[in-house]
């Protein structure tokens, strides 16, 4: 998502998602919006919006951090790739299961 969009930054929120460190990530992404940096041919606005979605996964992670961060990947899949897989998973799924956020029914 927004990570993969950010390439010039992207060493430093894997290394943070790596060490489980989700508090420092809106702080990072903070720090990078406020360059206003044309990245990859994205708008300020765009990646401020990039970057409030990841806030929203930091939020998550902090809320429910046993179903959403796992380092035990064995297919070649980072950390982050689990991370974004299971957030969307609770996100666009039907919300009678009570572990899901329901979000984008």
């Amino acid at each position: 998502l927004c990570v993969r969009l950010m390439s010039q930054r992207r060493h430093i929120l894997y290394l943070a998602a790596a060490e489980g460190r989700f508090e420092s990530i809106p702080a990072i992404l903070s720090v990078i919006d406020n360059t206003h940096e044309k990245l990859d041919g994205y708008t300020p606005s765009q990646i401020a919006a990039k970057n409030n979605h990841m806030a929203t996964v930091c939020e998550l992670a902090r809320y429910d951090i046993s179903s959403i961060y796992d380092r035990s990947y064995i297919d070649g899949r980072s950390v982050l790739d689990g991370l974004f897989e299971n957030l969307f998973n609770k996100m666009f799924t039907n919300s009678t299961n009570k572990d899901n956020i329901g979000i984008g029914q």
